[in-house]
């Protein structure tokens, strides 16, 4: 394994949530434990603490050499219903070409509301556990989204317009790509 995977592996921090901010709470934890006045001062509990601070700077060295991840590749959409009130339309898109200093940990997914004139966001898509399909979803199966009329109640006018602005970005903790943009075709639904 490379020197990013052992300091996460040293800090106790799943691989799933490997991020700066784990990273940090599995150093504070361990430092807690091994604190002086928690434990023995001895040779072994020396080289402990000196482990535990090689594998922190391990990941900071890792994390500072992350980059941003390239935007999403192939945006597009499907129409699922066209009843006003329940309006659905299915987002897809592909993931950023691979990198291995630019990794996706998340996808943001906005849309533009003509009542404040500027994308907000209405998801972060994040690996995590899938209560439907009773497993973990990787951030690899996550380049899907459904925008519901049922859901954004609050943002009415993105449904009465005749043309919409959809985005998606990734992110990681270097950053966030630029956003991959759709315009989606709503005069037709629900008319």
């Amino acid at each position: 394994p490379n020197a990013a995977a052992w300091g996460f592996s040293i800090l106790g921090v799943p691989f799933r949530e490997r991020s700066s901010a784990a990273a940090q709470r599995g150093f504070r934890a361990l430092m807690k434990r091994l604190h002086p006045d928690k434990a023995e001062q001895s040779p072994e509990f020396s080289r402990a603490v000196d482990l535990v601070r090689e594998a922190r700077d391990a990941v900071e060295r890792s994390l500072l050499r992350q980059q941003p991840p390239g935007q999403p590749r192939a945006l597009r959409f499907s129409t699922l219903c066209e009843a006003v009130g329940r309006r659905r339309l299915k987002l897809r898109w592909e993931a950023p070409f691979e990198r291995s200093d630019a990794k996706v940990a998340r996808y943001t997914v906005a849309i533009v509301d003509p009542a404040y004139g500027r994308p907000l966001t209405v998801a972060q898509l994040e690996p995590d556990y899938n209560q439907e399909l009773g497993r973990f979803l990787p951030i690899e199966e996550l380049t899907s989204f459904v925008l519901a009329e049922e859901e954004l109640k609050k943002m009415p006018r993105f449904w009465q317009q005749q043309r919409a602005t959809v985005q998606v970005a990734a992110g990681n903790d270097a950053g966030q790509s630029s956003w991959a943009v759709l315009e989606v075709s709503l005069g037709r639904l629900g008319r």
